[in-house]
């Protein structure tokens, strides 16, 4: 199996030391930060056997969740509570304050949002990446036991074929999760 990672433009290489300085100069809006010196690339790809395909992730989470109390007056402040964080008005100035991307969708319209080279890249990103859902907690075990096999080295001296068979034996258990 060949394997080959391409990007446009040489973001990725020097991403990883801006990366370590900011977080070691304790800085945050990386992304806003980063943007100023470099574009960001959107159309990443990775080539396996002489076929590209482009690099994709999950799109879509909760970023408040109320949980279900007995108490009914509880329930609804929180929910007032979480109407009015990822509200646009908030989540405005939240990217304001912090950098931070907004969740909402109005306010992901905005002239300031659209502007934002990082955010813009990662909103290109999108089109190639899956909707998150909602996913069993076995289904982030199984990913959990599986990565920790790659880091224990459990492939390290795996044959092409033996790779294909535990990827596709995780793909299977996966399926079968959900």
């Amino acid at each position: 199996m060949k394997l080959k990672i391409t990007q446009t433009k040489s973001t990725i290489a020097c991403l990883k030391d801006q990366i370590a300085t900011i977080k070691a100069l304790g800085l945050h809006r990386i992304e806003r930060e980063l943007a100023l010196h470099e574009p960001y690339e959107s159309n990443i790809t990775i080539t396996v056997d002489g076929e590209t395909f482009h690099m994709s992730g999950f799109k879509g989470y909760k970023l408040i969740g109320v949980k279900a109390h007995t108490d009914s007056d509880d329930t609804i402040f929180c929910h007032m509570i979480a109407d009015y964080l990822s509200g646009e008005e908030m989540q405005l100035a939240r990217y304001e304050a912090d950098g931070w991307g907004p969740s909402n969708l109005k306010a992901q319209q905005s002239d300031i949002i659209s502007s934002d080279l990082a955010l813009s890249a990662l909103s290109e990103q999108f089109a190639y990446c899956k909707e998150q859902g909602q996913f069993p907690n076995e289904f982030w075990s199984l990913a959990a036991a599986f990565g920790e096999d790659i880091n224990t080295g459990k492939y390290a001296n795996a044959s092409d074929a033996e790779l294909k068979t535990a990827l596709t034996d995780f793909q299977n258990s996966l399926i079968a999760a959900r």
